[in-house]
C-alpha cells in the first residue's frame, strides 16, 4: 500500500494543474475541468474511461 501513495499523490497533483489550465483557456466550472482532466491522465496512462458517465459523477455539465 505505501508503494500507491507516491504515484496517487502524482496523478493527484497532475490532475489539479491540468484542471486549472482548463479552467483558465476554456473558463468550464471547476468540476468539468476535474473530470476532464481526470479523463486525460487515464487516457495517457493507456485506460479508457466512458467520458460522459465521468462528468456525469463529479456533478459537472455536458
Amino acid at each position: 500500500m505505501h508503494k500507491q501513495a507516491p504515484s496517487k499523490a502524482l496523478r493527484l497533483a497532475w490532475i489539479k494543474r491540468r484542471a486549472r489550465g482548463f479552467c483558465l483557456m476554456f473558463g468550464c466550472d471547476l468540476r468539468t475541468a476535474v473530470a476532464e482532466a481526470t479523463y486525460d491522465w487515464f487516457r495517457f496512462n493507456g485506460k479508457q474511461l466512458q467520458r460522459e458517465t465521468l462528468i456525469l459523477q463529479r456533478g459537472g455539465k455536458l
